[in-house]
């Protein structure tokens, strides 16, 4: 108010306004996620990135502040931000959100089957197989994987144990390991089939020996083995009339193995060719013609023989048989067809009859005037001389 000597007096009212502050409002990100197997630095680098999300509005000489906090570790975790804000006229304001660093994935080894290669596979389609294997192993998962293989055992197309432990880890710490193994069947063993000794009965013509060897000798042969090859070493000939023939056998394989057999294939020889023959046979004197006729059908029927192959004979007579005196001669000869021969010689023999010699008494001379019974004995006796 104002006055003056008049007495004259005025007044007027005017205010003097401090607005009041606006209100502190906090402004916070969401909680956020960054994936696995980050770096540390590509860690810190995210979470720089994401802390410049806070921020405030309003409020006087406003102050801020982010509690201390510890980085996430890099194969998974957390940490949750408080962020304060604060001002001069007594307002504050606060929030926490979460920064997430997505945890390693579980670290998994692929690792094949056992597989097992038949036996006597060949040596390229084993190794086109073992490349194909081993070519499987592997993982997933895991970060910053590494892995490591130990081998055991060879390769052997004639049978082997090849045995893999691969083990894989990661700078997570994670480690796992499978054991696995590349088998090659062993071949089978190699067994020797040889027939047994054939022995062929004797005097067997030579269609039937001929078929008999083929029969046996296509008996040999084998079992087992890997790429198996074979010899027959044959020693003598067959021969009808009687031979032996030894086959020796040898297989072998492509893995070492080798069997071994020997046999013989055998012709029995022929008997001995034995000539039978009667002996020389003398029939007495005067002997009647059949009676004759009768002892030469049965000495002649007493030529033969024994053993021998296709025996042949001859029969050469000479001379002929006579009631009164005669002689003949057999000579008797066998041979057969594996080159054996046999002859005798004999005779058939008639006894000539004695030479015939009269015997006659001398004259007789009966005295004159002898009687009758005297003459009559005297003439009998003389007679009967």
């Amino acid at each position: 108010m104002a006055t003056d000597e008049c007495e004259n007096a005025d007044s007027c009212q005017v205010d003097f306004v401090v607005p009041s502050p606006d209100l502190l409002e906090i402004i916070c990100p969401s909680d956020t996620t960054v994936g696995a197997c980050l770096t540390t630095d590509e860690i810190d680098q995210a979470l720089q990135n994401w802390l410049t999300g806070f921020n405030t509005t309003g409020g006087c000489l406003v102050a801020t502040e982010i509690e201390p906090y510890t980085i996430p570790d890099s194969c998974g975790g957390s940490v949750s931000i408080t962020f304060n804000a604060w001002d001069s006229c007594g307002q504050n304001q606060s929030c926490t959100r979460d920064f997430i660093v997505t945890p390693a994935p579980a670290l998994i080894a692929i690792c094949p089957a056992d597989l097992t290669i038949p036996p006597c596979t060949d040596s390229l389609t084993i190794a086109a197989a073992y490349v194909n294997w081993i070519n499987q192993f592997g993982w997933s998962g895991g970060c910053n994987v590494d892995s490591t293989f130990t081998i055991s055992g060879s390769i052997d197309s004639c049978g082997s144990t090849l045995t893999v432990i691969f083990e894989v880890f990661d700078s997570c710490g994670q480690m796992e390991q499978c054991t696995t193994s590349f088998i090659v069947t062993p071949a089978d063993i190699l067994v020797v089939s040889c027939p047994g000794d054939l022995t062929i009965p004797p005097c067997t013509d030579s269609l039937t020996i001929a078929a008999a060897y083929v029969n046996w000798i296509n008996q040999f042969g084998w079992s087992g083995g890997c790429n198996v090859d074979s010899t027959l070493t044959i020693s003598g000939s067959i021969d009808s009339c009687g031979s032996t023939l030894t086959a020796f056998f040898e297989v072998f394989d492509s893995c070492g193995q080798m069997q071994q057999c020997t046999t013989d294939f055998i012709v029995t020889p022929a008997d001995p060719l034995i000539i039978d023959c009667p002996g020389d046979l003398t029939i007495l004197p005067c002997t009647d013609s059949l009676t004759i006729a009768a002892a030469y059908d049965n000495w002649i029927n007493q030529f033969g023989w024994s053993g021998g192959c296709n025996v042949d004979s001859t029969l050469t007579i000479t001379g002929s048989i006579d009631s009164c005196g005669s002689t003949l001669t057999v000579v008797f000869e066998v041979f057969d067809s594996c080159g054996q021969m046999q002859q005798c010689t004999t005779n058939f023999i008639v006894t000539p009859a004695d030479i015939l010699v009269v015997s006659c008494p001398g004259d007789l001379t009966i005295p004159p005037c002898t009687d009758s019974l005297t003459i009559a004995a005297a003439y009998d006796n003389w007679i009967n001389q």
